[in-house]
């Protein structure tokens, strides 16, 4: 047998090396979509690396009732958003003429402006109303005004970069929306602002995100006719089920997502609450993998149903990617949680992991459902998507409901564990069977 040399083994790794770099560099030269989605991911990571990084100090600034209070807060800016834009910025990939998705996003820009000036008026008869709420924290009240109209603002936006395939682009946004509400959290933290440094530092993230886009969009326009009023409102008509339908689905989806928090923060205390905020901003870091795939996983989509009536293929690729990656967060979840929370956080934060542990089959499920939910959007099929939304949101309510009266946190949170897991089980299914329908059947 022959012996192998010293030098055989580093020889044989570069080249094993040099022809995956070769084999790579050929599958993103031939797949665009493998190209956009690595490009979108990439960003996505690089966004979403430095709040991360930071949350080991953030941990030691704030408390973890300082979370509890951001995790309300996000809740309440969640639901704001989703409203905001009545759900229209949802449908600005769909128009094939540029002219009446330009349409579609001014009557979205509409409705960011009409919800912000809904909710600073409902903030101001509260606080002449002495809404004793409102005046205990009327900082954290007003953030969420003015975090709702940039979010929301920014969704247009980002939904028009991805109709033009300009990932690179929504990926500089979402970098300078974290740099700047990492910076500011860390800033805000050190001058001992509390839970309001946190919802101000995440105010000033949504409004980095819109200045980057917006300038960066302006300058790229094309030479695109402007609609007409008359086109304003066909578009807003044609899409009339975006607001009817996919608006009250996603609010019910918003609320069931951050339901656990408030319920959490009323029955088990604001450190119960905390822990659980800090999980799901660990998550919402690494949730950016399927962002960035869901993000693509939308254009393309779009584009094979523009031109073969349906997104079979499309579906298939996602679906396999997002299941292979799902399969290794959850075995590092139910694996390390607990350990990974008490190494990089602190002792005190231990029992976030836990949380994280008993949440892993449906935060995972989650993981693979959340951006194939787009095939509704793209089948059209808003009545069946509201109608789950709401059995989700009534399913949460009833869990957490009992939970809270009956159990401990952890009980409660296991009970949400299973129930939400079948749900979004049967979620993934209806979002596969979506991609066979044909654009001709409707």
């Amino acid at each position: 047998m022959p012996r192998l040399c010293a030098t055989q083994l580093p020889e044989d790794l570069t080249k094993a090396a040099g022809a995956v770099r070769k084999w790579l560099a050929a599958v993103l030269r031939e797949n665009s979509y493998a190209r956009d989605t690595l490009t979108n991911t990439l960003g996505l990571l690089a966004a979403a690396a430095l709040p991360v990084l930071i949350l080991p100090i953030l941990a030691r600034l704030y408390s973890p009732e300082d979370f509890g209070l951001l995790g309300v807060t996000a809740a309440a800016t969640g639901l704001g958003t989703i409203a905001s834009t009545g759900r229209y910025e949802a449908a600005i990939l769909l128009p094939k003429r540029e002219t009446d998705a330009i349409a579609v996003a001014m009557v979205a820009a509409c409705f960011v402006l009409a919800t912000t000036a809904l909710l600073g008026g409902a903030v101001c008869v509260a606080w002449l109303m002495n809404v004793s709420l409102i005046r205990q924290h009327a900082e954290l009240a007003i953030l969420v005004v003015v975090s709702t109209s940039f979010a929301g603002s920014a969704q247009i936006l980002i939904n028009w970069a991805i109709r033009g395939r300009r990932f690179a682009l929504s990926s500089m946004a979402r970098i300078a929306s974290a740099t700047t509400t990492a910076l500011a959290s860390v800033v805000f933290g050190l001058l001992g602002a509390g839970a309001a440094g946190l919802a101000a530092a995440a105010a000033a993230g949504y409004l980095a995100s819109c200045l980057a886009l917006g300038v960066s969009l302006y300058l790229r326009r094309n030479a695109t006719a402007i609609p007409t009023g008359a086109d304003i409102v066909a578009q807003a008509r044609k899409y009339r089920d975006f607001p009817l339908f996919s608006l009250p689905s996603d609010l019910a989806n918003t609320l069931a997502t951050n339901l656990p928090v408030l319920f959490f923060s009323t029955f088990f205390g604001a450190a119960a609450a905390g822990y659980l905020t800090m999980f799901q901003r660990i998550w919402a870091g690494t949730a950016v993998l399927v962002q960035g795939l869901g993000e693509t996983f939308r254009q393309r989509a779009a584009s094979e149903r523009h031109d073969t009536g349906s997104f079979v293929n499309t579906m298939n690729m996602t679906f396999r990617a997002l299941a292979a990656l799902a399969v290794v967060l959850f075995a590092t979840l139910l694996a390390l949680g607990p350990l990974l929370f008490e190494l990089f956080m602190g002792p005190q934060w231990r029992e976030a992991g836990v949380y994280g542990q008993i949440l892993a089959p449906l935060v995972c499920l989650q993981f693979i459902a959340s951006p194939l939910s787009w095939s509704f959007y793209l089948a059209e099929r808003l009545r069946l998507l509201m109608a789950w939304q709401w059995l989700l949101l009534a399913t949460f309510l009833a869990t957490l409901s009992i939970g809270g009266y009956l159990f401990d946190a952890k009980n409660t949170l296991l009970g949400l564990s299973l129930v939400g897991s079948v749900l979004y089980a049967a979620y993934t299914f209806l979002s596969l069977q979506m991609a066979a329908t044909n654009a001709t059947d409707r």
